[in-house]
């Protein structure tokens, strides 16, 4: 059962994944708000929420944890399911 969950949780962020580098796939270069949930650390990267669209995903820079920021979309490819911000979004 365990196994089954956590192939399930695989797939439903795949899924996601999926869906938010296709809405945003022809966004590339624009600012958006959002929320920094996790800071950089080490080789890990930020990990932001843009409210609109809802997207969770990965930021290259050093935003600050908790603070609301503006953010570049650099990358969204569906073919390999990421999206990527920037920030600053200079």
């Amino acid at each position: 059962m365990l196994r089954s969950d956590a192939t399930a949780g695989k797939v439903e962020r795949a899924c996601l994944d999926l869906t938010e580098s296709t809405v945003l796939a022809q966004r590339l270069g624009t600012d958006f708000d959002a929320v920094v949930l996790r800071e950089a650390n080490g080789t890990r990267p930020a990990e932001i929420f843009v409210a609109d669209p809802p997207v969770l995903a990965k930021c290259t820079g050093a935003p600050p944890e908790g603070k609301q920021v503006r953010v570049r979309l650099t990358t969204s490819d569906p073919t390999t399911r990421t999206v990527t911000f920037t920030f600053p979004a200079e």
